[in-house]
């Protein structure tokens, strides 16, 4: 499995260093799921997320084994690249935008962050990471899974439809 590390340093304005790591769980075991699935996805807040902030969703996993990033800065502007390094570039339109801004600065995406992780009970399902400003919440794209993070999936489908 792999996951990322997302630190925000203050240079200015807020950057991200991405720093992959295979095999680790932001340096937790994963716990044992019934399925045999070793995944346990990981949430972290430790400050509200900004409207107007830059937001990364990653897409892996699926029986293809892909990995898809879609990055939209805060005025808007996306970039999506796929597994196969094919990069697409465009502009939310205002009413993604706006909506975006609601669903980023709603209550419940910090909720979700800071909620316990929990295993999934899907095999090869999608799984998605969603980090907003220092607001990061993980999850596998399972219907059967328990607590959902509505706000994380919403804003992970909004984006996944803008970009597409």
């Amino acid at each position: 499995m792999i996951c990322i590390r997302i630190r925000a340093v203050p240079v200015g304005l807020l950057l991200f260093t991405l720093a992959a790591c295979a095999g680790t769980n932001g340096g937790r075991a994963p716990a044992a799921d019934p399925t045999g699935s070793a995944v346990q996805p990981t949430n972290s807040a430790s400050s509200p997320a900004a409207p107007d902030t830059r937001v990364v969703v990653v897409r892996s996993g699926g029986l293809a084994g892909i990995r898809d990033t879609i990055t939209v800065e805060p005025q808007g502007q996306w970039t999506r690249v796929d597994s196969a390094g094919n990069q697409h570039t465009g502009r939310l339109t205002d009413d993604d935008r706006n909506r975006l801004r609601a669903l980023v600065g709603a209550p419940g995406l910090r909720a979700e962050a800071g909620a316990a992780a929990t295993t999934t009970r899907c095999r090869d399902a999608y799984l998605y990471s969603l980090t907003v400003g220092s607001t990061h919440v993980s999850y596998a794209d399972c219907p059967g899974d328990a607590n959902r993070p509505q706000s994380a999936a919403s804003i992970v489908g909004l984006l996944l439809k803008a970009t597409g």
